[in-house]
């Protein structure tokens, strides 16, 4: 699982849960694992000696094709799910994974931030934030450096105001968005997001070599990849229609806040 931006694996934790449970059931005698890829310095490691730097798009898809790579047995039926810019991301490595010797049986796209980011609604209203934040560090590091002084409990007081207190937040999403509550991940957060604003443009992937392995599945409502996305998508013909899946159940780009196991349970159908 590559994640979306954020890129904290913790925010994955219920979602994994589920889709494991659901291939435990659909096929008892496999054994499963599930990974989830932080975005470097989008989760504070203390024994990191580049825990203050910061780091643009394609670094980030670097170190997942670094670390499937390494730590990864090409011997092993590999299933890739992307989420947001996770799901660019595992698009731009997969020519690689395959020319390394790994077959993906799977190739499935979450809400997919895949082109023309800074065309969408999402895109037009954050880029002069992003800009300025990124363009003026100190000033970035004026606004959040209190976040590093921070007791943990407080972030999660605030987080959990946030979402008013409901039941229905998982434990694992208050952790993780209390993890971001820290100058260095604020930075990278800002940095990539800007980044891929002004670098995820015109739709510029070959999917054709191996549609029949790609999913790509479109919300209905979504600020970062509006519908119309999808249909384009479509019409370019390079991946069979009935791959191209559009949301029925009014799911949020966001979806591992609330809906994590609604979209665990949609994609156990194509596993």
């Amino acid at each position: 699982m590559v994640p979306g931006n954020p890129g904290n694996d913790g925010f994955y934790e219920r979602f994994g849960r589920q889709l494991l449970n659901n291939l435990i059931k659909k096929k008892e005698e496999e054994k499963y694992v599930f990974l989830t890829l932080s975005h470097v310095n989008h989760v504070k490691r203390s024994n990191n000696p580049k825990n203050g730097e910061s780091y643009k798009l394609q670094f980030q898809v670097d170190h997942k094709y670094n670390f499937i790579n390494e730590f990864l047995s090409k011997d092993n039926e590999l299933i890739l799910i992307g989420h947001s810019i996770g799901s660019y991301m595992i698009l731009k490595v997969l020519p690689q994974l395959i020319e390394s010797g790994y077959n993906p049986s799977l190739v499935f796209g979450l809400f997919p931030t895949i082109e023309r980011m800074s065309d969408t609604p999402n895109g037009q209203r954050l880029y002069p934030i992003l800009k300025c934040l990124d363009n003026y560090p100190y000033l970035t590091k004026c606004i959040t450096i209190w976040f590093d002084i921070m007791p943990i409990a407080f972030k999660k007081f605030l987080i959990n105001c946030n979402y008013g207190f409901s039941d229905n937040i998982d434990k694992c999403i208050i952790n993780s968005a209390s993890e971001l509550f820290n100058s260095t991940v604020i930075k990278n957060i800002i940095h990539m997001s800007r980044d891929e604003l002004d670098n995820v443009l015109q739709y510029d992937l070959d999917l054709k070599p191996y549609s029949k392995k790609i999913y790509l599945y479109y919300g209905l409502k979504d600020g970062w990849v509006p519908l119309c996305y999808g249909e384009d998508m479509r019409k370019r013909k390079e991946i069979d229609d009935d791959h191209i899946i559009y949301d029925d159940t009014n799911s949020e780009h966001a979806f591992v806040i609330k809906e994590s196991n609604i979209i665990a349970d949609k994609l156990i159908d194509f596993l």
